[in-house]
């Protein structure tokens, strides 16, 4: 029997988010989209034309009273059994340019409204298997590129999906998250298979065991997983989801980029 109980989004006008969308809307799931921008606006449009069923709900996150009213009122308009939280910003600044007002940006998307939308929605979610599933990124183990607050707003996202799955007990909702690792975006695949970029692509793709880096579809197949029946004793988990590469360690992987850049000269 197919579940038919819908998936609220939080997040999810561009890129990773409307894929994991698109990935719902196959199994003809009713959706509600919360989102700030106009673009989801659009795309509800859309794919209410073709036959889905959504609803979209303009929603700053940074603003928790109107996030907590949201949730209330489509939780209690229809029977939700997932909420997935996709929003997050991130600007890549150095150690000494991240300013106060940045990291509480960085925080209040990515990890403050996390935990405000778990709190309101995790006693209302109904259905077979009620969940609430977090978008995350190898930033939060590793450092690489991006600003410290990214970094550590993800860590604290990691670590808030284990707390929910106790604290979400009382009313059987798991929570767990998925860790992404080097995902070309459906937006950037273009770009990404470009002439002018074969050896980027190359070492990308090298220094990954499978020799492959993962795309959109990748994520939001492992969130419908997450969310679904079929991983019902699956909770307060994080599944890395980047091709082995992070297995490796840094000697191995600075090897291989190295034989890599040598071949291409």
């Amino acid at each position: 029997m197919m579940d038919r109980t819908a998936v609220l989004l939080i997040g999810c006008a561009r890129g990773i988010g409307r894929t994991v969308a698109e990935r719902f809307l196959k199994e003809r799931r009713p959706l509600v989209l919360l989102d700030l921008s106009s673009e989801a606006a659009r795309l509800s449009t859309s794919w209410n034309k073709s036959g889905a069923q959504t609803r979209f709900v303009r929603v700053d996150v940074r603003s928790i009273p109107a996030l907590r009213r949201a949730l209330a009122s489509e939780l209690r308009r229809q029977a939700v059994s997932t909420v997935v939280y996709l929003a997050r910003t991130r600007e890549r600044q150095d150690f000494g340019s991240v300013t106060p007002a940045m990291w509480d940006e960085v925080f209040a998307v990515g990890l403050r409204g996390a935990f405000f939308a778990a709190q309101t929605a995790l006693p209302l979610l109904q259905g077979p298997s009620p969940s609430f599933v977090a978008v995350s990124s190898v930033a939060a183990r590793y450092v690489g590129q991006e600003s410290a607050a990214y970094h550590c707003a993800k860590a604290g996202l990691e670590q808030l999906v284990r707390y929910l799955s106790v604290a979400g007990g009382p009313y059987r909702v798991r929570a767990n998250a998925v860790r992404a690792g080097f995902i070309v975006q459906d937006e950037h695949r273009a770009r990404y298979a470009a002439r002018a970029n074969a050896a980027y692509r190359r070492l990308a793709e090298g220094v990954h065991p499978s020799a492959v880096v993962g795309s959109s579809a990748d994520v939001a197949e492992s969130v419908a997983f997450l969310s679904s029946p079929s991983a019902h004793f699956i909770n307060g988990e994080v599944l890395t989801l980047d091709g082995g590469l992070t297995v490796q360690d840094a000697y191995a992987v600075a090897e291989r980029a190295r034989k890599i850049t040598e071949a291409g000269r």
